[in-house]
């Protein structure tokens, strides 16, 4: 499970294809800390390679009930202009 879109990093980098994927989470009943990597594309993942970059979102609700993971997915999509757009893969 991941997102998949066209996105720019911090650094400028044009992705055509970024992967990203919720690395670590960490938190409470309240809420979460979220660590996402970002890689090139899902074939530099699937390779091994490191993230181009790792972001950290913090504050994330955590979700009640059903599947954390997607929950979370979903959040971002919602909440973080950097995922806006972004597919599920």
């Amino acid at each position: 499970m991941a997102l998949q879109k066209a996105l720019t990093t911090s650094q400028g980098v044009e992705l055509a294809e970024a992967y990203v994927r919720v690395l670590k989470m960490n938190g409470d009943k309240e809420q979460l800390e979220v660590h996402v990597g970002v890689y090139a594309s899902a074939a530099a993942r699937n390779a091994r390679k490191q993230p181009v970059e790792r972001r950290t979102y913090l504050e994330v609700p955590t979700p009640e009930d059903g599947p954390v993971l997607q929950k979370i997915y979903d959040w971002l999509k919602a909440n973080e202009p950097l995922f806006d757009g972004a597919i599920d893969v």
